[in-house]
């Protein structure tokens, strides 16, 4: 029963503040990865998709959510959630393959959470 009214208590929190945190974390690696490709010390080597290409993917996705928070647009907020969400996996499935690279299990967190804050959304914000 316990773990009900945790899981009850989860799904009441605001889930503002992981939205603008997760948007401002994907505008910084978004920009971070549009550098030269000199600056950016990940191989992505495994990937068909340049640099730049994630890295405007990313800020999109991050000025995305800070619009919707700001604008409190609940249809956007929900699908910046899930682009969020599928683009964080991405990153997280294709930087498994190379071993070399700790931050894997950091991209996943960014997925959990993108994907808790598509729950809170759809469950509704009362």
């Amino acid at each position: 029963m316990k773990a009900l009214q945790r899981i009850e208590r989860l799904l009441q929190c605001d889930p503002t503040a992981v939205e603008g945190l997760l948007g401002a974390i994907s505008v910084q690696m978004g920009f971070w990865l549009a550098l030269p490709r000199g600056a950016v010390l990940i191989d992505m080597s495994v990937s068909e998709i340049p640099h730049g290409v994630w890295g405007g993917l990313l800020i999109a996705i991050g000025v995305m959510r800070l619009v919707a928070i700001y604008t409190n647009h609940l249809a956007l907020r929900q699908l910046a959630a899930f682009v969020s969400c599928v683009t964080w996996v991405a990153f997280a499935l294709l930087f498994n393959r190379l071993a070399h690279v700790p931050s894997n299990p950091i991209f996943y967190s960014f997925a959990i959470a993108s994907t808790w804050v598509l729950v809170r959304l759809r469950v509704g914000l009362s």
